[in-house]
């Protein structure tokens, strides 16, 4: 699925991007170029950046043209020739749309990692949620116990 926001708010850059949903396996090759991508001494945390920027990265399959969007009804309404079509390369090395060009602020960075794990992981609301509508179905024979339990007397 693919979706659309708006960075439109206090240091943010007021352009329209569309990301893309990564499936499951997209989003384990994401981990694992992340793992080959990072120097060996890095530190757990500058894996997880990396792995982050390059999952946002790969997400974006479109950015507006222009910056400065007041609300989200503008980007809404924005005729498609209006939208730059994205691709990762195009990110990572490309002269008018890359990255940090399009998204070098720390706001807009942030906003984007976050709504990427929106997208792609279950956060600790969401898992208490699931926790509690799970219920027991059934009940598993245990296997017999062997030996004398600790403390029983003989």
């Amino acid at each position: 699925m693919i979706w659309r926001y708006a960075l439109i708010g206090p240091g943010l850059c007021g352009r329209g991007i569309r990301l893309r949903e990564l499936s499951a396996p997209e989003c384990d090759k994401n981990t694992l170029e992340a793992i080959q991508n990072i120097q060996a001494d890095a530190k757990a945390i500058e894996l997880r950046q990396l792995q982050l920027r390059q999952g946002v990265m790969k997400s974006l399959v479109a950015v507006t043209k222009r910056d400065g969007l007041k609300t989200f009804r503008e980007v809404a309404e924005l005729p498609e020739k209006e939208w730059q079509p994205l691709t990762y390369q195009m990110l990572e090395t490309g002269a008018d749309w890359n990255y940090l060009k399009l998204f070098g602020r720390a706001k807009d960075h942030d906003a984007l990692v976050q709504i990427w794990q929106d997208l792609h992981t279950v956060d600790g609301r969401l898992f208490e949620q699931l926790k509690g509508e799970a219920c027991p179905v059934a009940i598993e024979d245990s296997p017999p116990a062997t030996g004398t339990p600790t403390g029983a007397g003989g």
